[in-house]
């Protein structure tokens, strides 16, 4: 008997400037694995998602997936990107189940989510927005808010800037910032600076300087 089972989750390709879904089986039948007791699957493929950008799973197994198929050039979703949540409904090892959570026109390839509780908080720069489904069925339809939780985070349509939130055990939300750089104010007032070489010259959108010699160790 196995000892352990890796599912892939997904391969996605992206040919162009054009995000193609193609099925990853024949990709997984060919993969070896060194140790013979482990054994790799395919736990989803699509249509039941595309070009996935970033994943979370919920207390009740259920894998949240935020979609970039308009990332960069790639425009071919008309209404925005989606959220979308992936079941295993008969618990035979293969996702079956996918529910478009939120199609927002506001998304353009978000590349981070976190679900604490009924609340999904999408990474979406400039903002980290937070979704709350209220009445818990999957959808955001009539009485679910939306809120822009911080904003700030430098790099529209790009993979160098803010990603996953995770729920810490402490209660605090963590995530992390590529070298975008940001000027990001919480609720509170106080104010956090990532500073960039990536990103050095400011500019009239932020109107500050990214570069981390300008600012470092200011209060």
């Amino acid at each position: 008997m196995k000892r352990t089972f890796l599912n892939l989750f997904l391969i996605n390709l992206i040919t162009g400037i054009c995000a193609v879904a193609l099925s990853a089986q024949p990709v997984v039948s060919g993969l070896k694995l060194a140790d013979p007791e482990l054994e790799i699957t395919l736990w989803a493929d699509s249509p039941l998602l595309a070009n996935p950008t970033n994943f979370d799973v919920d207390a009740s197994g259920r894998i949240w997936v935020t979609e970039g198929v308009n990332y960069r050039r790639s425009k071919t979703r008309g209404g925005g990107d989606q959220v979308v949540v992936l079941e295993d409904t008969d618990l035979d090892g293969v996702a079956d189940k996918s529910t478009v959570f939120v199609q927002d026109p506001y998304l353009v390839a978000p590349m981070g989510i976190g679900v604490i509780g009924n609340q999904i908080y999408v990474s979406q720069t400039p903002d980290i927005i937070r979704y709350t489904d209220v009445n818990r069925n999957l959808v955001f339809d009539e009485g679910d808010t939306r809120e822009v939780f911080l904003t700030g985070f430098i790099g529209s349509n790009h993979d160098h800037s803010t990603h996953s939130v995770i729920g810490g055990p402490d209660g605090k939300l963590y995530f992390n910032q590529g070298n975008c750089g940001a000027k990001i104010t919480d609720g509170d007032g106080k104010t956090f600076y990532v500073g960039s070489f990536y990103y050095n010259k400011g500019g009239p959108q932020v109107g500050w300087n990214f570069n981390p010699t300008t600012f470092a160790g200011k209060q």
